[in-house]
């Protein structure tokens, strides 16, 4: 492997010297975190957050002169800390004094303590005054003026501002008009694999949901991209939670060993276990809410997007042979599938092939896909390059070799990139009405309870049957 050597390096003013600070470098390969919140304005010290020695990233603080690393100033049990920031509400950039002012926490979402009289203040009212969001503040000018940002699984991003911590006026929503009473609400929650290790989760439900009323409910698994990154309890801007949720189903999001930010031990558990054992994670968060009453254990399906999209299709291989009569579909949302390639191509750059592409190994879809027993949906962009299209052209292309009599359709939708950010409403459209179709008419009797007209998906020339 390849060795890439981060240096920091330091100098107390512009006249002085650049040093490297050793105790400060390390190599890439190293896969820990070390990053610099803040310099003292002694220029003594250095505020650094770190999982060098810990499970979770804590708050530790550098001397400059001898060259070490001190004991973690402030650190969470269960989460990474996050951020850090210093000063007062007096002195916003800290330039006549620096005590720490703010610690944050990448918890189910961002969690912070406030150390200044007026970010206490001005958290407690906007608390008050935005009850069940997670609220993320920029205060200025000693807190006459401060920049609010609310969000919530049932609450689209939502900005405000606080005047002289008497006036809050709301600037506007990325989604103006929605009831929240009328979207799915969502829990954090942790589930055991089979191996005992316990996996973090996101779980959403019909709005109104009873369990005892209402009982079992279709379930969607639903794993992020990445894999290396991680769903938290901000409101999703792919929408899909809730486009499933409030039609009935149960929606879980689990955060499965690779999953980045979430401490160590989780994020390299996935080292080359692709669809091996970060797939068990996925198929025992389906298995453990059947358990727990919620779903039901004959209405199933795993839909995901990009790495998602392997996930799916690992679903869909594997429902020949470990995972059989586990899942009634699955849908792969731009995949990459065929695992000899991410290996080779994995990134932009070298830096990342070298850090995660060594990573990437376990069980290829591309050579199982005879295996494949339940219906399977492919849909991907023809201007995807980030997870290439090729990956579903010859996916495609084998499965009408190696099994032809499978109920599998593969749709490439026109000048459609990759991330949702490069996508047109009429990309969401064709995509998100495909998906609904393909469930109301391929995927068993898991989408009995809905049934919406006018949603027809866009056929390409490039459309499988």
């Amino acid at each position: 492997m390849a060795s890439i050597r981060i240096t920091i390096f330091f100098r107390e003013n512009n006249d002085a010297p650049w040093r490297e600070l050793k105790g400060l470098s390390y190599k890439l390969n190293e896969r820990f975190e070390m990053r610099p919140a803040h310099i003292t304005n002694d220029n003594q010290s250095i505020y650094v957050i770190t999982n060098r020695d810990t499970n979770y990233s804590v708050l530790a603080k550098y001397d400059v002169a001898t060259d070490t690393l001190g004991p973690p100033i402030v650190q969470n049990t269960e989460f990474d800390i996050s951020s850090a920031s210093f000063g007062t509400a007096a002195d916003e950039d800290a330039l006549t004094q620096d005590p720490l002012r703010t610690f944050c926490w990448a918890g189910p979402s961002t969690e912070c303590e406030y150390f200044d009289p007026v970010d206490k203040r001005v958290h407690g009212l906007l608390g008050r005054a935005l009850p069940g969001t997670t609220i993320s503040a920029g205060v200025r000018n000693g807190g006459a003026n401060v920049l609010v940002r609310a969000t919530a699984p049932n609450v689209p991003d939502t900005f405000y501002l606080l005047k002289n911590e008497r006036q809050l006026i709301k600037i506007g929503s990325t989604l103006e008009g929605w009831d929240r009473s009328k979207l799915g609400p969502a829990e954090w929650l942790y589930y055991p694999a089979r191996d005992g290790f316990k996996i973090p989760g996101i779980l959403y439900l019909p709005p109104g949901y009873n369990k005892e009323r209402d009982g079992r409910l279709p379930l969607v698994v639903m794993p992020h991209g990445g894999p290396w990154a991680r769903d938290d309890m901000d409101f999703d801007s792919s929408y899909w939670p809730q486009m499933f949720a409030t039609r009935g189903f149960a929606v879980l999001m689990p955060q499965y060993r690779g999953s980045d930010g979430l401490g160590k031990a989780l994020w390299k558990g996935g080292d080359k276990q692709w669809g091996e054992l970060m797939q068990d994670d996925k198929d025992d968060g389906a298995k453990w809410l059947v358990d727990q009453g919620i779903a039901d254990p004959n209405r199933m399906m795993m839909y995901g997007y990009s790495y998602g999209g392997f996930a799916a299709a690992a679903a869909a291989v594997r429902s020949g042979g470990r995972s059989a009569g586990l899942w009634q579909c699955a849908i792969s949302g731009a995949p990459a599938i065929d695992l000899e390639r991410i290996s080779n191509d994995w990134g932009e750059n070298r830096l990342s092939r070298t850090l995660q592409g060594v990573t990437v190994a376990g069980l290829d879809p591309m050579d199982q896909l005879d295996q494949v027993k339940i219906p399977w949906l492919i849909f991907h962009g023809d201007y995807d390059r980030q997870a290439d299209t090729i990956h579903s052209r010859t996916a495609a292309a084998r499965m009408r070799q190696v099994n032809p009599t499978a109920n599998f359709r593969y749709v490439e939708i026109p000048k459609m990139a990759h991330t949702l950010g490069e996508m047109t409403p009429e990309h969401r459209k064709q995509f998100l009405s495909l998906i609904l179709e393909w469930m109301g008419t391929n995927c068993g009797n898991i989408s009995t309870t809905f049934k919406e007209p006018g949603l027809k998906p866009t056929l390409t020339k490039r459309a499988a049957k």
